[in-house]
């Protein structure tokens, strides 16, 4: 079922023209912008998004402008873990696992997981209570398991569903950052 949905989801997520696309994902990275804000984080990850997730440019680009140390995570195929670095230009990213943009090990600094204040968690469906669908790898389920920090996703309205097949393992995000309003998740139960 999660991958049914995730590919219903994803084709309406597709389906929108690029303008439809823009539009929608400005006025979530206005309300992210809010967001951030109105809280004290310093150390902020985000993944480098691509079509047709919620396009994070223009919110990494303000991140920068505001002097929020921005960190991307470079993914292990192998092991299905993670690591984030710190990024300061699009020059410090190359294209990476399954050709998504991730930070140059070689020229980034790796940031531990206690140094990182807030995590924008990607995926393609959720529910009010911060439940995700993600892409399939469980890269970031694994890597919240013992994260203690503030997380948030950029969702679409098309993408929440009021239930999803939740499994042990799944880790729910406090917030849920939409084109419409800022969500705190109030029970994860």
């Amino acid at each position: 079922m999660k991958r049914e949905l995730r590919n219903l989801v994803l084709a309406e997520m597709s389906s929108l023209g690029q303008k439809q696309h823009l539009e929608l994902s400005h006025k979530i990275i206005a309300n992210a912008v809010k967001f951030f804000d109105g809280h004290s984080f310093h150390t902020i990850a985000v993944t480098l998004s691509r079509f047709p997730e919620v396009e994070t440019a223009a919110l990494i680009a303000y991140l920068w402008q505001q002097g929020k140390r921005v960190c991307a995570p470079k993914s292990d195929g192998s092991t299905k873990g993670m690591q984030f670095y710190k990024i300061d230009s699009w020059s410090d990213t190359e294209p990476g696992y399954k050709g998504i943009l991730e930070p140059k090990e070689t020229s980034c600094d790796a940031v531990s997981k206690s140094e990182i204040d807030c995590i924008i968690v990607p995926g393609v469906v959720f529910t009010p209570k911060g439940y995700r669908i993600g892409f399939g790898g469980g890269f970031f389920d694994r890597y919240l398991e013992d994260y203690t920090g503030v997380t948030c996703s950029l969702v679409a309205s098309l993408q929440l569903y009021e239930q999803l097949p939740i499994e042990h393992h799944d880790v729910p995000v406090q917030y849920l950052i939409t084109e419409k309003n800022i969500l705190r998740v109030e029970s994860n139960g």
